[in-house]
């Protein structure tokens, strides 16, 4: 049975781009499990079909085992005082012990989900480091294959990765690396992309996040429109009466 997706109501005043992006991140932390055995199960009923099933059991099992061991350096604590082995003293210090971790995964798994989702973390870690440039390069890589910077400005059919979370969660990460690089329109023309996505959780934080990027660019007519949209589309958000006071705040 799937699991429930359970929302949460986001604060006023929270910087709701940097929240979302967060909550898919976390997400994907704490049921990287369940994604890792569907895939590998996938995989294994897959080739076991056309008569590779020792092979890619021993594959996704070893893929599995890699991600998992990243997966708990990824989730080690914070001890300023001091390290353990499951421990580092400060974050800065657990991305870099992780960054390659995730970048070897992702080369040597990369025709498997679990490539991807390697790669994901990786970019992640970058952009934690606050290395965008770098986490720009890997979330583009993860959509289109290539490694590049890119602006989203070609057809969306051309990305490589599938519709899901994550191929959205790589376009949410491009367009906040370039909101911290201060290039504003480049987030908005990547934030675009998901305004089309079929997951409407996803859409929703997707159009809250593009009516924010343009208040923050002084649009306030697109920013304006777009929050009406969120208001017409969904009108059972959680966040519903924050989206209002914003269309209220730039209206007078």
């Amino acid at each position: 049975m799937a699991k429930k997706v359970i929302r949460k109501k986001i604060p006023v005043g929270v910087d709701e781009f940097v929240t979302s992006r967060s909550m898919i991140f976390k997400y994907l932390s704490d049921n990287f499990r369940a994604v890792v055995v569907a895939t590998s199960v996938i995989g294994v009923l897959f080739i076991s079909y056309i008569g590779w099933g020792t092979y890619s059991r021993q594959r996704d099992q070893k893929a599995a085992d890699a991600l998992s061991a990243a997966m708990k350096v990824y989730q080690a604590k914070i001890e300023p005082a001091g390290t353990t082995p499951d421990t580092f003293k400060s974050a800065d210090d657990k991305y870099r012990a992780v960054i390659n971790k995730f970048e070897d995964i992702s080369k040597k798994y990369k025709r498997l989900d679990i490539g991807s989702i390697a790669l994901l973390y990786a970019a992640d870690a970058h952009y934690n480091l606050k290395e965008y440039d770098k986490s720009i390069e890997l979330y583009s890589k993860l959509l289109t294959g290539e490694v590049k910077d890119t602006n989203l400005h070609g057809n969306i059919n051309a990305y490589k990765l599938n519709p899901g979370i994550l191929r959205d969660s790589a376009i949410y990460g491009i367009a906040h690396s370039y909101e911290q690089k201060g290039e504003i329109k480049k987030g908005i023309d990547s934030l675009l992309f998901l305004t089309s996505t079929k997951d409407t959780h996803l859409k929703e934080m997707g159009l809250s996040a593009l009516g924010r990027l343009y208040e923050k660019s002084n649009d306030k007519a697109k920013a304006l429109e777009t929050y009406q949209k969120v208001i017409s589309d969904f009108p059972e958000s959680s966040n519903l009466s924050r989206i209002k006071e914003k269309v209220e705040g730039l209206k007078s």
